[in-house]
């Protein structure tokens, strides 16, 4: 009799512990095509702040009023006047008869007729922290052949280098910053990332 008892406890030692890992196991679920898989949608992109930045050519025509952007510059017969909602830093470059205007992690050089010659000393003397962006009266043959990225010709699929209209040369990548750069003849408006 005790030994039925001996006989009875071990077998219950043996399968409550199996039980115990049976039921703990069940709830273990592999993922495979048969079993759907579900996924949480990411939370919507956070909005990018940016400025807008207009430039209008006015030499020759009457002038203009600036357009209602966060940086207007105009390039009149006089050279170049600017208004700002934002805080900028601005200095005239004599040598290449140019606005500079740091804002918003950008060094925006504007050119009426840049020199390519002077470009490496340009880029030499820029602040590595600002992103350089390059704002022309027309576009440069010459600097097609540099590392930089002609942004409205890259936007617009390509567009005759004859055609007399500001050009954006962004460079280091800055044009990857810009949103759509929209323009005519003798303005150019677009907005750009604030990096600082």
């Amino acid at each position: 009799m005790n030994m039925n008892i001996f006989v009875g406890m071990r077998w219950l030692l043996t399968l409550v512990p199996a039980s115990m890992l049976l039921c703990c196991c069940e709830g273990i679920r592999y993922e495979t095509w048969v079993h759907s898989v579900s996924a949480e949608a990411a939370s919507d992109p956070v909005l990018r702040e940016m400025f807008s930045l207009s430039f209008a050519d006015c030499r020759g025509n009457d002038p203009q009023s600036p357009r209602d952007a966060d940086l207007a510059v105009v390039l009149g017969d006089a050279g170049y006047t600017f208004t700002s909602s934002r805080r900028v830093f601005s200095y005239g470059v004599p040598a290449l008869n140019a606005l500079a205007i740091e804002t918003g992690g950008y060094l925006l050089l504007f050119v009426e007729d840049l020199n390519p010659a002077l470009l490496p000393a340009i880029l030499q003397d820029a602040d590595p922290d600002l992103r350089l962006l390059l704002i022309l009266s027309a576009p440069c043959a010459q600097l097609a052949n540099m590392n930089f990225t002609d942004v409205i010709v890259a936007q617009r699929g390509g567009e005759s280098a004859q055609d007399s209209h500001p050009c954006i040369y962004a460079y280091d990548g800055a044009w990857t910053y810009l949103g759509t750069v929209g323009y005519d003849s003798r303005n150019l408006n677009c907005d750009l990332e604030i990096l600082e």
